[in-house]
């Protein structure tokens, strides 16, 4: 008897994890029930050779003390578990914890109440006779008494072997819950009835019924608030590993919500995991788009050194979602895989966990040490980690596109700011370019007034230094008036004009231009549309114009032939320009009217220009609210439809 409880002491000093106790305390601890031993063995034997009765006194009183010494020394093993299962903060090791305190705690209530007093003659002889005989009432046989034992024994069994097949915290919860609650309302109801029946002084038996009803109208609406309170005191006090569970969780969450930075969202995770699971280390690895994968936090794992380390890309994509945990690291192996890695098995990883974004993709990976505890991880822990990785993943994506984002604002605002300081220098340049060239074209025509008629070499020297001027200037005017657009600053002035009159302009604009480049070009002007006239820019106007036709001479073949017709269609007037030049390719009609867009034709490169000319002409025809039409077939030639509303159809 005296060695159980010291047994039991012993057992609770050294489980649930491994702990080694001093020599000296383990002889006083087992020398404790040896002296007591030794004298009963003495008693026996003086009662036995030969059969004597003098040392009975002595063998009872010390059968009494060895007992005791059980009751005391598993109390006191019960009393270290306790404690153990208060300030520990492993779920694993509370339940193991709880299952072999509710074994040992089973067996000494049944010892102690059911037998112990109810068989004691010290008991009997301090109580009144009938308190005596409702004790013989409620007294075990031996048999059940040994029953308990059993019990007591499978409740440890399920504590050291199979501690999560019932959710043990669950029972202790509930039942603490239900007693206490049940407690508290038969107080209430008791203390409500009496001083009911101290206020009325009633004595009748239906004044004492209704008396009793209205206590219990009280119990019934005060039932819900006092479960309530009950079961947050008792989460809070009596089960606080669930209770700080639920609050890690949040605040580990709210945590990483708030981080701005990759890295802090990584070890908001690791330290929140440490926290909790106190593993021996923890490594948040992200996955960059070249194949590398980078540290973003570390916790422990003293032997990891590197920043980076390069993994088969095609190895990150095919992680499953269920965790890659080694053998016998684990509890139930049905919802993970096994770990297989080189790599983990030289820096002690046991546990990798994929860190996925939003659509499914492996953004990360999670890797953890073993516990330092040396249990394994239970379901209740992979939940979590999956929970924590799922959050820490979305923000961490979150982060990128931000990130992203921030990095395309400012790409545009530079390109914004470049684009507008080319704009202030192309418009600076071609400004001082037009100062020289209106001298040029003056002194142009200054000579022109002396030579004489019949020089007709020197009048066609001149002639052309006209002309290249002209078109010098419409080139710069086509930079200046881009460079408007692109500002916003571009505006035209709407008059009625005639048609006719500004595709003949154009037409005699060109004419140099037709000449140096051996182009026959033809009008034709519908004689039934001379007078029709439309809401339009007429400089605007003929600069569309004159740039369809630079394009038509650039771009014409052998074939030199350039056709300009007018004609009425319904309430519109259109403007024809036909070529027989090259012709558009039909991967180009889309992007014809992009500033700057080229096509990558040889025989298109080789004639040179930005790519500034239909963009212009599209811009003065969409300010119009006209349509630009574009019919082509490559090596045949282009036909370029402008059509304009007339002021008949306003």
């Amino acid at each position: 008897y005296a060695f159980i409880g010291v047994f039991v002491l012993h057992f609770s000093f050294v489980y649930p994890t491994p702990r080694e106790l001093r020599r000296t305390f383990l002889l006083m601890m087992y020398a404790v029930p040896l002296l007591p031993s030794l004298l009963a063995i003495y008693a026996s034997y003086s009662m036995t050779m030969p059969f004597t009765l003098d040392n009975a006194p002595l063998y009872y009183q010390v059968f009494a003390l060895t007992k005791a010494i059980m009751i005391v020394g598993a109390v006191a093993g019960i009393a270290v578990m306790i404690v153990k299962f208060r300030r520990t903060r492993e779920t694993t090791i509370r339940r193991q914890i709880a299952w072999v305190v509710l074994g040992i705690g089973f067996s000494v209530f049944v010892y102690v109440v059911p037998w112990l007093l109810t068989t004691s003659p010290v008991v009997h002889s301090m109580l009144a006779p009938n308190i005596s005989d409702i004790l013989d009432k409620v007294k075990i046989e031996e048999s059940l008494l040994t029953l308990s034992l059993v019990l007591t024994a499978s409740f440890m069994a399920i504590g050291i072997i199979r501690y999560r097949f019932f959710d043990i915290e669950f029972f202790f919860k509930r039942g603490t819950i239900a007693t206490t609650v049940i407690l508290l309302l038969v107080a209430l109801y008791s203390a409500v009835l009496y001083g009911l029946t101290e206020l009325t002084g009633a004595q009748s038996g239906m004044t004492i019924y209704a008396m009793s009803l209205i206590a219990l109208i009280a119990v019934l609406i005060l039932f819900l608030p006092v479960r309530s309170t009950v079961r947050r005191t008792v989460d809070r006090w009596f089960f606080r590993v669930e209770y700080d569970f639920r609050e890690h969780l949040t605040r580990i969450s709210r945590l990483i919500g708030e981080t701005v930075e990759e890295a802090a969202a990584a070890r908001v995770l690791t330290a929140g995991i440490d926290d909790l699971m106190h593993v021996e280390g923890a490594l948040v690895l992200l996955v960059r788009e070249d194949g590398w994968l980078e540290t973003l936090a570390r916790s422990g794992f003293p032997k990891w050194r590197a920043a980076r380390m390069q993994v088969h890309p095609e190895r990150i994509a095919g992680l499953p979602d269920d965790p890659l945990v080694t053998p016998d690291m684990a509890e139930d192996t049905n919802d993970v895989q096994e770990l297989r890695m080189a790599f983990t098995r030289r820096f002690g990883i046991v546990l990798l966990m994929p860190i996925r974004r939003e659509d499914g993709s492996v953004l990360g990976l999670l890797l953890l040490g073993k516990k330092r505890s040396e249990t394994r991880f239970t379901l209740d822990d992979l939940d979590l980690l999956r929970t924590l990785c799922r959050q820490t993943g979305l923000q961490i994506q979150r982060l990128q596109l931000q990130e992203t984002l921030m990095l395309e604002k400012q790409e545009a605002a530079k390109l914004r700011e470049l684009s507008q300081m080319k704009s202030y220098f192309v418009s600076g340049v071609s400004h001082d370019l037009k100062t020289p060239l209106t001298s040029i074209k003056l002194f142009a025509e200054l000579l022109e007034q002396r030579i004489p008629k019949d020089d007709t070499t020197g009048r066609k020297h001149v002639g052309i230094i006209q002309g290249e001027c002209d078109r010098l200037a419409r080139l710069i005017n086509n930079v200046l008036d881009f460079t408007k657009i692109e500002r916003g600053t571009m505006q035209y002035s709407f008059a009625p004009t005639r048609v006719c009159e500004v595709v003949r302009n154009a037409y005699d604009i060109m004419q140099y231009q037709f000449t140096m480049s051996k182009i026959e070009c033809t009008l034709h002007c519908d004689e039934s549309i001379e007078s029709v006239e439309v809401e339009a820019d007429s400089d605007a106007l003929v600069e569309a114009m004159t740039n369809l036709l630079s394009n038509a001479i650039k771009y014409s073949g052998n074939d030199k032939r350039i056709a300009m017709r007018t004609r009425r269609a319904q309430d519109r007037v259109c403007i024809d320009i036909e070529d027989h030049g090259l012709g558009i390719a039909a991967e180009d009609l889309e992007h014809l009217f992009e500033p700057f867009y080229r096509s990558t034709s040889g025989d298109v490169q080789k004639r040179g220009g930005v790519g500034l000319g239909l963009a212009l002409v599209k811009h003065i025809i969409d300010a119009h609210q006209g349509n630009i039409h574009v019919r082509s077939v490559l090596g045949e030639g282009s036909t370029f439809t402008l059509s304009l509303h007339t002021m008949e159809a306003e």
